[in-house]
């Protein structure tokens, strides 16, 4: 069998992402720009890319071990941004910040920072990204309970695009 493109992140509650989307909607052109549908938006906490199906039952383990105990965080949607930067974009992402700081204790990369992906250039190129959107001023609350070893199937549309392997809840304490 071929291998999986897998990471492990979390999913807003649809209207979470529904009011992410809503609010980044009027600030981008469509020509230019290819908004992520409300269903697909998510915060990745580390790509593991290609992924042997021998090596998916390990990595659960893992996560069920390291995952643990963890007490829900309590994270705000605020900021916007882009990768790799506003003059010539790929990417246009929703920061999040975690209020109580527990989120960077999920991903052991250094440079990382906490966002939803929620447009792509349309043409693949780089562009500018509009000064409407990155002038947003969000502030969208978000319980995060649940993070989910996922895999991603680019072409894909729907529930198609993200199918969950395992989800792994976090309890309720201390948010």
């Amino acid at each position: 069998m071929a291998a999986r493109r897998l990471f492990v992140g979390a999913f807003p509650p649809p209207e979470v992402a529904e009011s992410v989307h809503r609010a980044v909607r009027g600030t981008l052109s469509a020509p230019d720009f290819r908004l992520v549908p409300p269903e697909e938006l998510h915060l990745t906490f580390r790509f593991l890319g290609a992924t042997e199906e021998s090596a998916i039952e390990g990595i659960h383990l893992d996560l069920t071990s390291s995952l643990a105990g963890r007490a829900a965080a309590e994270v705000l949607i605020q900021k916007t941004g882009a990768f790799p930067g506003i003059e010539r974009a790929k990417v246009l992402w929703a920061g999040v910040a975690d209020r109580l700081d527990r989120l960077s204790t999920l991903v052991p990369e250094a440079d990382w920072t906490p966002h939803l992906t929620v447009a792509r250039s349309a043409g693949g190129g780089r562009v500018r990204v509009p000064a409407a959107f990155l002038e947003l001023e969000l502030a969208i609350p978000w319980i995060l309970d649940e993070v989910r070893l996922v895999e991603s199937r680019p072409g894909c549309v729907g529930p198609e695009r993200f199918p969950t392997i395992a989800a792994f809840r976090l309890s309720g304490d201390s948010v």
